[in-house]
């Protein structure tokens, strides 16, 4: 017992804590309660990709790339929240979900136009009430840098992890998972890692990474490429094209 009258958190030993086996949103690629993280440059398919996840979380059906087939597994439409700050809901985001067969009753989001967009932020207490008010399966930030407050320094070590430290909580809380889109940098010869932009620390914190690219010797095509699982294997990376804004699968690749 402590004699100070500082308030302890509760301690727990470990025979009194329930093991809990690791559950997917999509299967290997994205882990529910946790963050994944979509990296890429300008024009891989980043947009596309996360449109063409939402849209398959919302209806209940297999995302593009995913491998399990549906035998395997039972699908059902689930609530999405998306925030974007690079495309306009009304000029582009709700076609590209509707083409991409996304249930638009299930998928909710707030205007850019909202004079309360920029106060959602990773650590608000707005975006902890939108959250629980909502209920999603999955929420969506496009770009990372728009829901990081201006007083975060986003190169400096362990930024990130404190800022994003409340909203990890929430997931793990609702068991909503997140995905977090952001650029990949301009180094030449480097991976994982260190092809993050602005923030390395966003690596350690999710428990996912996938990175989008476009395919060097076949124009046309794009690449998802998943290269980090806290939780079990990698998944094959998915070749795919985009028709009209909606991605098309074409094959896995073991690059």
């Amino acid at each position: 017992m402590s004699g100070s009258n500082i308030k302890l958190p509760t301690i727990l030993t470990m025979d009194s804590v329930e093991e809990k086996e690791s559950e997917w949103l999509i299967p290997q690629y994205i882990p529910r309660g946790q963050i994944t993280a979509l990296a890429g440059d300008g024009g891989s398919g980043k947009t596309t990709t996360w449109c063409g996840i939402a849209a398959a979380v919302s209806s209940g059906k297999r995302a593009f790339f995913d491998t399990v087939p549906e035998d395997f597994v039972e699908y059902k439409p689930q609530k999405v929240l998306f925030f974007s700050s690079e495309d306009s809901i009304e000029h582009t985001l709700r076609a590209r979900l509707r083409k991409a067969g996304a249930n638009l009753k299930n998928v909710y989001s707030v205007s850019l136009k909202d004079e309360l967009f920029s106060e959602i932020k990773f650590n608000s207490k707005l975006l902890k009430e939108i959250i629980l008010d909502i209920q999603p399966a999955l929420s969506i930030f496009d770009p990372l840098q728009s829901f990081v407050p201006s007083d975060v320094q986003m190169g400096q070590r362990n930024a990130m992890r404190a800022c994003l430290n409340p909203f990890i909580g929430i997931g793990e809380e609702t068991g909503m998972s997140s995905l977090i889109v952001l650029h990949t940098n301009k180094r030449q010869g480097v991976y994982g890692r260190n092809r993050m932009a602005d923030s390395a620390d966003i690596w350690d914190i999710s428990r996912s990474v996938l990175i989008a690219g476009e395919c060097p010797n076949d124009k046309g095509k794009r690449y998802l490429s998943h290269e980090k699982s806290n939780y079990g294997l990698l998944g094959e990376t998915a070749i795919f094209s985009i028709d009209d804004g909606v991605a098309q699968f074409c094959e896995y690749s073991d690059k």
